[in-house]
C-alpha cells in the first residue's frame, strides 16, 4: 500500500437525518426526556467499511516500516550473507563484487591447476587443458538478483531473512568447462588406478661370488611390489571434480573406496631370510683378545627400504647384492683401544729397604695391566691377593712408624693409584688415609690399604675400558691409565691444610742396659705433627681454560704422634714415664 495513501470518506456516503425545532433548553420536571435515534441499518455498514479501510491502511503502514526496516539503506547493493567462489559479496555493489570475483578467480581456478588426492597419487586438471573461465559479471548479476528476482512475497521473505541465514551462488552454471576433456581424463585415471590384488614377488639373479675375488660378477635381487584390490567409481569422481569448481576450491581429497592392500614389505626382513650379516671384531673382556671380524654379503638396509617405499604397485626393482664391510675392524681395536693416555703418577719413600722394595715390586706385577671394564668396580685387596709369604710379600718397614708388618710399602701403591684415579676423574668409591703422615705423597692424596678391612676400590663409569700401567724400581713406583677416550678437560686438585696440632714430648726411663741398645737423648718414638685436610677437584676447559666445577673429595685428619726420648739412669727425683701406646699400622682403621 502506498505510504502517501490518504482516506477521504465519499459525501454520499452519509444520509442526513431530518432536523426537528429545538423546544426549551430545559425539560419540564416529570416529562420523560425525549428518545434517542436508532442507527440505520446503511449507516452501520458505512461505519464498518470505514473503520475497515483505515485498519487496512494502518496494517499496511507497518508492513512497510518492517519491510523497509530489513532492506539495506541502498537498494543497489547486493543482500548480507551472500557468497561466490569463497567471496563474500555481503553489501556490495555490482562494480565491487565483479572486482572481487576477478581477483578470487582470476588467482583460483582461473590460473591453477585442479590437484585431486586420490589414495597414494595424484590427478591435476591445469587450466590450459580445461580451458576453464568464468563470466564473472553473470555471477556478480546473479548476486545481485538473489532476492530480487523472484515475486513480491517472495523476495520480501529473502530480504527479511537475510541476516540469518547464508547463500552461496554457485560458480558452474557460469564456468566454461572442456567437460569431455575432463570426464576422459578422469577416466583414464581411474582406469589406471584400478587394478587386482597380487602379493610381491622376490628372487634373486646370479650365483654369489667368494669373498676376495677381484673381479666378482655380484647377484642382485629383483623385487616385484604387489598390487592392491581397488576399484574407482570414475562417475563419482567427476562429479566432486565439477562441485569443486563450483566452489574455488583447488585442492580435493577424494574418499576413495577401501583397498585391500598387499603385505607391506621390510627390508629388514627382506635382508634376514636371503642375506647374510656382517659380524664385528670381538674384544674378549675378560681376556682382552680380538676375534676377527667377517664380511657380509646383501645390501644396506636403510636404502633399500627406501626404494621400497618409493616404489609404486606392481613397480620392479632391482638391488646390487655386494659384501658388507663390519663397523668394527680387529685392526681398529688393537689400535685404538688404549691409545689415549688419561694421567701418571710417579712417587718414591725416602725409606730405601730391600724387602720394602719387592713388596712394591709385588703389588705393581699384580696389577700391571689389569683392564677395568666399563661399569666394573676395581678392588685393589681383590687384585693384590692375600698378603702374605706365599703370594710373594714379606715383612717390611713401614714410614715413621717405627716397626715392620707385613706387606709394608704396598701404601704406596695404593696411593699413586688413587692419585692418577682423582686427575682421570673416576668415581672413588673406597679409600682411607693414613692414620699419621706419610712422607712419599702430598697430604690428602694417600691411600691406606691393609690385608683387613681398608681397601681402595674405583668405579670405571665411563664407555670405554681403562687399563691400568704400573712399574716400580727400587723406592719408586709409577702407574699410569690407559682408555680409548680422552678425559675432554684439564683436571687438579687443590689439598687445604685446616687444622695443625704439634706433638708433646715425653722421655722414657731405660736402664743402661737396655735390649734395644738407646743411648741416652736417642729418639724412640719420632714425633709427628697432627694435620686436618681438606681436598677439592677442579674441572677446566682445555681450550680456555674456564672453570667447569668445582666440588670436595674428601676431609682427612692425621693425628699427632708425641716424640718418646729416651733416658738412661734411675733418677731419685723422677719417676720413669711409659710412653704413649701406639697403634700398629696394621690395625689402623680411621677412614676419611
Amino acid at each position: 500500500m502506498d505510504e502517501n495513501f490518504e482516506f477521504k470518506p465519499n459525501d454520499d456516503s452519509f444520509e442526513t437525518l431530518p432536523s426537528e425545532p429545538c423546544t426549551d433548553d430545559v425539560l419540564p420536571m416529570n416529562e420523560n426526556p425525549p428518545r434517542e435515534r436508532k442507527m440505520t441499518n446503511k449507516q452501520k455498514v458505512i461505519l464498518i467499511s470505514v473503520g475497515a479501510a483505515i485498519f487496512l491502511a494502518l496494517l499496511g503502514l507497518i508492513i512497510g516500516l518492517v519491510a523497509f526496516s530489513g532492506r539495506s539503506n541502498e537498494d543497489d547493493r547486493i543482500l548480507k550473507n551472500v557468497f561466490a567462489g569463497g567471496v563474500d559479496l555481503s553489501g556490495m555493489t555490482m562494480e565491487e563484487a565483479i572486482s572481487a570475483l576477478h581477483v578470487a578467480t582470476d588467482q583460483g581456478i582461473s590460473s591453477e591447476p585442479m590437484t585431486v588426492l586420490i589414495y597414494d597419487g595424484t590427478l591435476l586438471l591445469n587450466p590450459q587443458d580445461t580451458k576453464i573461465s568464468l563470466d564473472v559479471e553473470a555471477v556478480a548479476q546473479a548476486a545481485y538478483d538473489y532476492g530480487r528476482s523472484g515475486s513480491n512475497a517472495e523476495n520480501q521473505q529473502i530480504q527479511n531473512n537475510a541476516h540469518k541465514r547464508s547463500y552461496t551462488i554457485p560458480l558452474l552454471p557460469y564456468l566454461n568447462l572442456d567437460l569431455t576433456r575432463i570426464r576422459n581424463t578422469v577416466d583414464s585415471y581411474c582406469e589406471a588406478m584400478n587394478s587386482e590384488y597380487a602379493e610381491s614377488v622376490i628372487s634373486t639373479i646370479g650365483t654369489r661370488p667368494a669373498y676376495g675375488d677381484q673381479s666378482p660378477k655380484h647377484q642382485s635381487m629383483q623385487i616385484t611390489l604387489g598390487t592392491p584390490l581397488r576399484r574407482l567409481d570414475a562417475e563419482d569422481l567427476y562429479n566432486q571434480i565439477l562441485d569443486a569448481y563450483s566452489m574455488n576450491e583447488l585442492l580435493l581429497e577424494y574418499e576413495a573406496p577401501e583397498v585391500l592392500w598387499p603385505t607391506k614389505l621390510n627390508a629388514q626382513d627382506i635382508f634376514d631370510q636371503y642375506c647374510t650379516p656382517a659380524q664385528d671384531a670381538v674384544l674378549d673382556t675378560s681376556t682382552y683378545e680380538v676375534t676377527p671380524e667377517i664380511y657380509g654379503y646383501g645390501f644396506h638396509v636403510e636404502a633399500v627400504q627406501k626404494m621400497l617405499d618409493d616404489a609404486r604397485p606392481g613397480e620392479t626393482i632391482e638391488i646390487p647384492l655386494s659384501f658388507i664391510e663390519p663397523d668394527v675392524l680387529a685392526q681398529d681395536i688393537n689400535g685404538s683401544l688404549f691409545e689415549e693416555k688419561l694421567t701418571s703418577c710417579t712417587i718414591t719413600s725416602a725409606i730405601s729397604d730391600n724387602a720394602r722394595d719387592a713388596n712394591l715390586l709385588q703389588s705393581c706385577n699384580a696389577i700391571n695391566g689389569y683392564i677395568v671394564k666399563p661399569g666394573e668396580t676395581f678392588s685393589l685387596l681383590k687384585v693384590l691377593g692375600k698378603i702374605n709369604a706365599k703370594n710373594g710379600y714379606a715383612k717390611a718397614p713401614v714410614c715413621f712408624y717405627n716397626d715392620t708388618i707385613m706387606g709394608g710399602g704396598i701404601s704406596q701403591t695404593a696411593s699413586a693409584l688413587y692419585h692418577c684415579v682423582l686427575h682421570a676423574d673416576l668415581d672413588v668409591v673406597e679409600r682411607h688415609n693414613h692414620k699419621y703422615t706419610t712422607d712419599f705423597i702430598e697430604l690428602g692424596l694417600d691411600a691406606y690399604v691393609d690385608d683387613g678391612t681398608n681397601d681402595l676400590r674405583f668405579r670405571n663409569d665411563t664407555t670405554a675400558p681403562i687399563r691400568i700401567d704400573a712399574s716400580a724400581s727400587r723406592s719408586t713406583v709409577t702407574i699410569s691409565l690407559y682408555s680409548a677416550n680422552p678425559l675432554g678437560y684439564n683436571v687438579s686438585i687443590r689439598t687445604e691444610i685446616t687444622d695443625k696440632e704439634l706433638p708433646d714430648t715425653s722421655y722414657q726411663m731405660l736402664l743402661p742396659n737396655n735390649p734395644q741398645g738407646y743411648q741416652d737423648g736417642d729418639v724412640m718414638i719420632q714425633g709427628l705433627e697432627g694435620y686436618q685436610v681438606s681436598v677439592h677437584k677442579e674441572k677446566t676447559d682445555l681450550i680456555n681454560g674456564n672453570i667447569l666445577s668445582t666440588s670436595a673429595v674428601s676431609t682427612n685428619k692425621y693425628k699427632k704422634r708425641d716424640e718418646v726420648i729416651a733416658r738412661i739412669g734411675v733418677f731419685e727425683d723422677e719417676e720413669p714415664t711409659e710412653p704413649e701406646e701406639t697403634t700398629p699400622p696394621d690395625e689402623i682403621t680411621d677412614t676419611p
